[in-house]
């Protein structure tokens, strides 16, 4: 072919040059004596030289048509050794003839354990059976089923194991015969192919068995997905919503206002629902609006739209309505208590102070004429005006509990304790503490805390002297604070009511007191999430009031 085609190339420049140069030598040797010999000279001299130039013209193109050859084979060598991608070549009969480095890599086989043998060894025995059919049928018939057509298949490697690859074969055409294939591994392809497919299932089926109502709108507002929680909610069906505006799910004035927002999110970017769950309105088929919890997300690029998430809220909204109307009630029920006891504090007051200083002033007269009998009487009667003034103020107290002084601040319960022992008379008790934390909490609150507990615990005591201990200890989440005595104690049937209003262990004709200082311990601990309760004493004998005082919620240190 190269002898071909270099003559080809240097016929006609040839036979010009010879033509010319005879032509020359003619008209300057002319002689009509010699002019056959000079011609024929001529002509012979031109020939000689013409056919030097071909000769030296041809090698030339030889040189450089070989070297363009080996070029050529270089670079392709290079390519199919660099290859990212198996390269291999058979024969007409199926054997292989090249193998190159990434074949090698992604079979396990080296190069010199495959030339010369079947092709087939590469494949499972499903496929290698049918190889030669193909090869067979393709040579008699011309009809391609692999020659030409990428497909994914199944490779083997040395070791066995199988493995997707995608093959593409060609056919090397003539003088040359045999096929080359180009194999590429999509182990990973295909498992991210399967493992998008099984998220996209699992999220079609999350979609449609969810409680909650899910829908996609487009960029402009047309509804793209509708689900069946949708569905029934709204009461239309897919059908009757795919590629219509969301705008019929929503009341007019949501709906007039609605294209702006998407307008004014896509000018300007600024957020408004998207990103921002918030309660709104929807609408049903049949015109009725109820109230939903609604999320909005924009979907990722290079995807476009929305999706939406709806729940119907109308019990908890039904439920809020309730709660607003009770602390309403609540408020209003407050108040009228603290009108009462405001009332029974300063009004009831009066005629009592009066009644009292009747009887003061009926003792001043007639004391010394009454008998033993009356003068008890008198005793008593005065007792009673005291026990009911003490009663009225420790109501008023009760009532002001959560609403007075409950600004809460760090406090050093260990000042706060030392100041509640100095002020009460306790000339014939021992009292110890231990070692107490700073708590954020009211100081009024646990004043009147400490105070009421060590006051009763003395008040209480059935001895003219005794002692106290005031306790502390650290749990995981609380502190335990107690009060305990060296008194008489508390009977077991008595120690849920101690706590109740007015309640006492005793006559009050024996131990003047309201009954009302338990109450106060177990409201002040109530309002703060603690818990108080009754136990037996450490000390030999007598009753602990304990108090769990949570950390977390009120702050401890």
């Amino acid at each position: 072919m190269f002898d071909r085609i270099a003559h080809q190339r240097l016929f006609l420049p040839t036979v010009t040059l010879a033509a010319c140069g005879g032509l020359f030598s003619f008209l300057v040797f002319y002689n009509p004596d010699r002019a056959y010999y000079f011609l024929f000279s001529g002509l012979t001299l031109t020939i000689l030289v013409t056919y030097t130039f071909w000769l030296f013209s041809l090698k030339k193109i030889k040189e450089k048509s070989r070297f363009t050859e080996r070029r050529a084979t270089a670079e392709l060598e290079a390519l199919v050794d660099t290859a990212v991608d198996g390269i291999l070549a058979i024969s007409k009969n199926g054997l292989i003839e090249r193998f190159n480095p990434a074949a090698e890599k992604l079979f396990g086989y080296d190069k010199s354990e495959v030339i010369g043998r079947n092709v087939k060894i590469l494949m499972p025995a499903s496929y290698a059976d049918e190889h030669d059919d193909y090869l067979h049928q393709y040579e008699a018939t011309g009809i391609k089923k692999i020659i030409g057509i990428g497909r994914t298949v199944t490779g083997k490697r040395k070791d066995d194991t199988e493995f997707p690859m995608e093959l593409s074969v060609g056919e090397l055409p003539e003088p040359l015969n045999g096929y080359v294939g180009i194999i590429r591994d999509i182990t990973e392809r295909q498992y991210f192919e399967q493992s998008i497919k099984r998220a996209t299932a699992e999220q079609a089926a999350l979609v449609d068995t969810a409680v909650d109502a899910i829908l996609s709108i487009s960029e402009n507002g047309n509804i793209e997905r509708f689900n069946p929680a949708a569905e029934k909610l709204f009461g239309y069906q897919k059908s009757d919503v795919i590629g219509k505006n969301v705008k019929i799910l929503m009341p007019d004035h949501y709906a007039n206002e609605h294209d702006g927002y998407l307008d004014h999110y896509k000018t300007t970017g600024e957020k408004r629902i998207i990103g921002i769950g918030r309660t709104v309105t929807g609408k049903r088929k049949n015109g009725t609006e109820f109230p939903m919890d609604l999320s909005v997300g924009e979907l990722p690029k290079p995807l476009s739209g929305y999706v939406g998430i709806i729940r119907d809220v109308t019990d908890r909204h039904n439920f809020e309505q309730r709660i607003m109307e009770h602390s309403r009630d609540l408020t209003r029920s407050n108040e009228d208590l603290a009108q009462f006891a405001y009332v029974a504090s300063h009004d009831l007051k009066a005629p009592l102070r009066g009644i009292d200083n009747l009887a003061g002033w009926i003792d001043e007269k007639v004391g010394e004429y009454m008998d033993e009998e009356c003068q008890s009487y008198m005793k008593l009667l005065r007792g009673r005006i005291n026990r009911l003034e003490a009663l009225l103020s420790s109501l008023l107290d009760y009532s002001r509990i959560g609403r007075v002084d409950t600004k809460t601040q760090n406090l050093n319960i260990n000042d706060l304790l030392q100041d509640i022992i100095d002020l009460l008379t306790t000339d014939n008790f021992t009292i110890t503490t231990d070692d107490f934390p700073s708590i954020n909490a009211a100081s009024a609150e646990l004043n009147m805390l400490f105070q009421n507990l060590i006051g009763n615990a003395i008040k209480h005591h059935d001895k003219e002297s005794g002692n106290i201990h005031v306790g502390c200890t650290r749990g995981v989440s609380s502190y335990i604070f107690s009060v305990h005595d060296d008194g008489p104690g508390i009977p077991e049937n008595m120690a849920d009511k101690v706590f109740n209003m007015f309640q006492t262990l005793k006559p009050r004709d024996q131990v003047e007191g309201s009954g009302m200082g338990l109450a106060f311990v177990k409201k002040i601990a109530e309002r703060n999430n603690a818990t108080v309760s009754v136990e037996k004493s450490k000390m030999e004998r007598g009753a602990a009031v304990v108090i769990t005082w949570p950390i977390l919620k009120e702050g401890l240190r």
